[in-house]
């Protein structure tokens, strides 16, 4: 009498969870899904984002950088200058030394002694320096020269007055240069010497 062997099939059944994978486990197993991230986490790094670019874009408009705008933003930087330099110190020096050559000159005697108005006139103006120079700085005017202060004389008496002559000239454009560069007050002083001069140059002409 043949038996009947009843057989097993073992084919997997698809409702049948496989090998490696648990019940209850919605992934199969070797899946490489990426977990799903909660809706809420997603909105809150959102907002963060935003709120993040919009803060740098205010604190770029407020530097005054906007950072949406072609446009080239040019700062001035403006540069005080400094304040001119008192010529009366150069002018004194000057005026010294013409009044020194002067004196130099007259004693050689001769066609010299034509330079004796000169010598008094350019003493007259250096005492008038050393005056407006001592009301501004508030002290004693020095004397119009030191003692024992002298120049060598010139060669000969008509050398004499050609260096009047250009010294007459030099000062004048000195103190005409100087005018708009002091007070009013200062300025007239500077253009009386100025016309002295011009009457000086004129008598050695």
């Amino acid at each position: 009498m043949m038996v009947g062997v009843a057989r097993t099939d073992r084919r997997t059944d698809p409702a049948t969870p496989s090998q490696g994978a648990e019940v209850g486990d919605p992934t199969p197993a070797g899946s490489a899904c990426t977990p799903v991230r909660d809706s809420r986490t997603m909105s809150a790094l959102a907002r963060r984002s935003v709120l993040t670019i919009g803060g740098t874009a205010a604190l770029l408009t407020t530097a005054g950088c906007n950072p949406f705008s072609s446009t080239r933003v040019t700062r001035t930087e403006v540069v005080t200058a400094p304040p001119p330099i008192d010529p009366i110190d150069q002018l004194i020096a000057k005026t010294r030394l013409h009044y020194l050559r002067l004196v130099a000159s007259v004693k050689l005697g001769s066609t010299a002694t034509v330079l004796t108005p000169l010598r008094d006139d350019r003493r007259r103006h250096l005492q008038a320096l050393l005056d407006e120079q001592a009301r501004t700085t508030r002290q004693k005017a020095d004397p119009p020269t030191q003692p024992g202060q002298t120049v060598p004389p010139p060669a000969s008496a008509a050398q004499a007055v050609t260096l009047a002559a250009t010294d007459v000239q030099d000062a004048q454009t000195a103190f005409t240069d100087a005018l708009g560069s002091v007070s009013r007050y200062r300025a007239t002083l500077f253009a009386t010497i100025a016309a002295s001069l011009a009457g000086h140059q004129e008598a050695l002409s």
